[in-house]
């Protein structure tokens, strides 16, 4: 599967998949089908990466840093392509984004980046 099939199973499976979305400690404030997710603060700080697509079919991106207590502080972007995310992109390779979403398509599974 590549990652355009894997965008069109997630939209056309979309409100399925956000009705059963997993929910942590912190969320990101724009709706997504939210695909795979990193975490690599302390337990009592965040520090997260969320990467998903939306209903229109556009990969979303969410980054939460500061005290889990109230729930981070998201910046939160989205892009039509994953050439825009190439060009803006954060923290984590968009290789890995890639993969994450495909892999979410595969199986449902929010998987870590």
């Amino acid at each position: 599967m590549n990652l355009e099939d894997a965008i069109k199973k997630i939209v056309s499976n979309y409100n399925e998949l956000l009705k059963n979305q997993e929910v942590g400690f912190s969320r990101p404030k724009i709706e997504a089908v939210w695909c795979g997710k990193s975490d690599t603060a302390g337990s009592w700080e965040v520090d997260e990466e969320w990467i998903g697509v939306r209903l229109d079919g556009s990969i979303a991106w969410a980054y939460a840093s500061g005290c889990s207590c109230w729930d981070g502080d998201f910046e939160e972007e989205r892009f039509a392509s994953m050439k825009e995310v190439i060009l803006n992109h954060k923290q984590h390779l968009p290789e890995d984004w890639e993969r994450a979403i495909i892999k979410f398509a595969e199986t449902s599974v929010m998987q870590d980046l």
